[in-house]
């Protein structure tokens, strides 16, 4: 005769159903978005894919969400793409309207979008980290 165990059957189905376990990798998944977006050499779509995950999650606060428009606003801007640079920038001016370093980026890759293939003068901000 088989004997079953009455809460590990329980707690196995409540497993495979996601009822226990959702929460759990949903977190673990947005931690692994978050690590891609601080990433320093995850290449170009990783790091914004890391950031908009980020950007659009109830679980960040409007602060890691700044952070988040600012480093694809970086990533972007290494790229050359200046118009997606001025949009997350302006996203982020949004959310923090008194970041320096935010309006300063914006303010470089808005003239290097008026006079493309000229040297800007200026060097661009480093990028943030979320905590």
């Amino acid at each position: 005769m088989m004997r079953f165990n009455i809460p590990a059957v329980a707690l196995a189905v409540l497993l495979m159903t996601g009822t226990l376990g959702a929460p759990a990798l949903a977190s673990d998944h947005l931690d692994f978005h978050r690590q891609q977006c601080n990433g320093g050499k995850a290449v170009l779509a990783a790091k914004v894919r890391g950031c908009s995950k980020v950007a659009n999650s109830d679980r960040f606060g409007a602060a890691a969400k700044d952070i988040a428009y600012y480093d694809m606003g970086v990533a972007y801007g290494l790229n050359g793409q200046f118009n997606k640079v001025v949009e997350n920038y302006t996203k982020a001016l949004k959310l923090n309207p008194r970041d320096s370093d935010v309006a300063f980026n914006r303010d470089l890759a808005l003239r290097a979008l008026k006079e493309p293939g000229k040297e800007i003068e200026g060097r661009p901000r480093p990028k943030k980290e979320i905590a």
